[in-house]
């Protein structure tokens, strides 16, 4: 492997597709070497060695995606090899399984992570963070809230879930706090109304109460799926994205259903997009 990069001085970029590797080569991978993606397609046991062997300081970018196979504890090394590239850039982790290791990656824009949970109470602060998407199937408000606060220069943020078990004040004001965001997508997969307690407007559930205090936001784009909601739960809902369409005309907001209908009665701004 050391004689194969040896030969390839310009390589900047590498994807390693394989079930095989475990992870022993990394240690042998040049400095020119500023983008790795790694690709495990069946189970694997991933080398107790991990290791860039100091040698991960001009890495910009770094994706990790498994099947289901792989185990908790491989992804804790995977964790203990991205604190090992303090100039991370971009960073994306697909995994269904539990991410319970913190990294600490100071200089990181952009954070992509797909996971079945997260153990962790928090994350490590990072500032520079600009964009992040977060997809976990099943979810606390009160982690979510922890793990935004870590997050205070974020522009776009994408949020995907498909258990959260409220959605309150406490989320609405740790979005709020999110200053410099200019755009907030948002996705249920198992939506319930009940999750969106209202607050104070009993026109509003809570969702909506969001997008009218996020004034800074200037796009929407929600995602909201159950087969089980009612006509009335979803037509709340457009009803009141449009006043608030209507009061900030050079916003964009998107609403998506699965088999739902509009009225063709109901008349949209053309800010305000439901399908």
């Amino acid at each position: 492997m050391t004689q194969l990069f040896g030969s390839l001085r310009n390589l900047q970029s590498i994807t390693i597709c394989s079930n095989a590797i475990t992870g022993q080569f990394f240690r042998n991978i040049p400095e020119n070497i500023t983008s790795i993606g790694w690709k495990i397609t069946a189970k694997c046991n991933i080398s107790s060695n991990l290791t860039l062997a100091g040698k991960g300081g001009n890495l910009k970018n770094f994706s990790f995606t498994t099947a289901s196979s792989v185990s908790n504890l491989d992804l804790d090394l995977i964790a203990s090899l991205i604190n090992e590239m303090p100039n991370l850039m971009k960073m994306k982790i697909l995994s269904y399984v539990k991410l319970r290791q913190c990294f600490h990656v100071n200089g990181l824009e952009k954070l992509d992570i797909n996971l079945k949970r997260i153990s962790l109470n928090c994350f490590q602060p990072m500032y520079s963070l600009k964009k992040l998407d977060m997809t976990v199937n099943s979810i606390r408000e009160k982690k979510v809230v922890s793990y935004l606060k870590s997050f205070p220069n974020l522009q776009y943020l994408h949020l995907s879930f498909t258990y959260l078990d409220t959605f309150t004040l406490k989320m609405i004001e740790s979005l709020c706090h999110l200053r410099t965001l200019k755009s907030f997508y948002y996705d249920d997969f198992k939506y319930k109304s009940e999750t969106y307690s209202t607050l104070t407007d009993s026109s509003l559930n809570s969702l909506c109460e969001a997008v009218s205090m996020m004034s800074n936001v200037s796009e929407f784009d929600f995602l909201l799926i159950n087969s089980t909601a009612t006509v009335a739960d979803f037509m709340q809902i457009i009803l009141t994205l449009k006043s608030i369409a209507v009061q900030r005309p050079s916003h964009v907001f998107r609403l998506r259903f699965q088999e739902f209908y509009i009225p063709e009665t109901l008349c949209l701004p053309e800010n305000l997009f439901v399908g």
